[in-house]
This record gives structure tokens, C-alpha cells and sequence, in this order.
């Protein structure tokens, strides 16, 4: 038997969900504050436009304040229900990571799902840091009389230019474990 989902018609307990309430009060507050200058307060004045978006945008803070803590911090994956609070690092960063504190989140916002079981096993990336290294690995070596780069020096030149690539950094990753796998942080596979 299905659950019948009427919407009640009493007013939400607090001031601060209630969008009609909240209009009426800036608009007195505008009529208070400038009733010489101002004296159209209906739907077409962009002022209103303005007093209305404010007062839906209280509203919803009204109510997403007043969710329980509980529901918002333990929610079910892949329930459809489910409040989306916390955003992930793409969501959050939708162009090019910029510093260090970004490609850091964006190197953590990693999830490996392990389906060969019948439930799914959740890994990731734990943490993350990011280092300036020191020196490249390389040195690239310049042909002057071809235009070419290499990574080997060029036979028969007595005097070579090389250089390190500067603006490199080391990456560390520590891994969550797996329930499929282990320690993935041990460099070792349990099967």
C-alpha cells in the first residue's frame, strides 16, 4: 500500500520559513524607510523583484538550517532521497585547479569501487600532499644547430646546454584501505 503525501496548510513554526511573512515585513520596512521617494511596492518593481529572491532565499536557509544533523551528516548511498550537502571537489572547482590547496582536493575526490563482490567496497584517497620538487629527473638537452630538445646528450657537440624543467612537484598519496584488497598504503595485494 502506498503512503498518500498531502501538504500541510499550517504555517511552518518558524518566522524564517515562512516566505509571505518575510515579504510583508520588508516591504513595511521599505515603506518605513522611504515612503516619500518610493511609492509603487507591487510585483513589477524590480526593488520588489529583489525583496522576494531575498525572502525565498531565507526561506530555504530557514529550512536547511533546521534539518536534523543526523540526517544530514549519515545519508544512504544511492538513495535517491538522499540530501546532497557535501559537494565534491569537481563540483566545487568546475574549471582548471589553480593552487596547490586544489589539485590537492582534486587528487582526494578519488573513489574506487570494487563491484566483483555482491556489495559494493568503497576506497579512495585518504590524503594528499603535494611537494615543489627539488630538481627534475632529467636534464633536457638542447641541439642548437637542429632546434631539438632530448633526454640524451647529442654526440659529437663540445659544448652542450642542458636544463631541468622547473615547476615540477612530488606527489604523495595515502589510500584508505579496502575491505577487497587490504592495506593499499603496504604495497602489497592481499588475495
Amino acid at each position: 500500500m502506498e503512503e498518500s503525501l498531502t501538504l500541510s496548510k499550517n504555517l511552518p513554526p518558524l518566522k524564517s520559513m515562512q516566505y509571505e511573512t518575510l515579504r510583508e515585513i520588508g516591504i513595511k520596512h521599505i515603506q518605513e524607510l522611504s515612503s516619500k521617494l518610493w511609492t509603487d511596492y507591487n510585483t513589477h518593481d524590480p526593488g520588489i523583484t529583489m525583496l522576494e529572491v531575498m525572502s525565498y532565499v531565507i526561506t530555504d536557509l530557514g529550512f536547511r538550517v533546521n534539518y536534523d544533523i543526523k540526517d544530514i551528516l549519515t545519508q544512504q548511498i544511492g538513495d535517491p532521497r538522499a540530501i546532497q550537502n557535501f559537494y565534491t571537489a569537481c563540483e566545487i572547482l568546475p574549471n582548471c585547479p589553480v593552487t596547490k590547496t586544489d589539485f590537492r582536493k582534486l587528487m582526494m575526490d578519488v573513489e574506487v569501487v570494487d563491484e566483483t563482490e555482491d556489495d559494493c567496497k568503497y576506497a579512495g584517497v585518504k590524503n594528499a600532499w603535494i611537494t615543489k620538487s627539488p630538481d627534475a629527473e632529467h636534464k633536457i638537452y638542447v641541439n642548437n644547430s637542429k632546434s631539438e630538445l632530448s633526454l640524451e646528450e647529442v654526440p659529437y657537440v663540445e659544448t652542450q646546454d642542458w636544463y631541468y624543467v622547473k615547476g615540477l612537484h612530488d606527489i604523495l598519496l595515502e589510500f584508505d584501505s579496502c575491505d577487497a584488497y587490504g592495506d593499499l598504503n603496504s604495497n602489497t595485494i592481499d588475495e
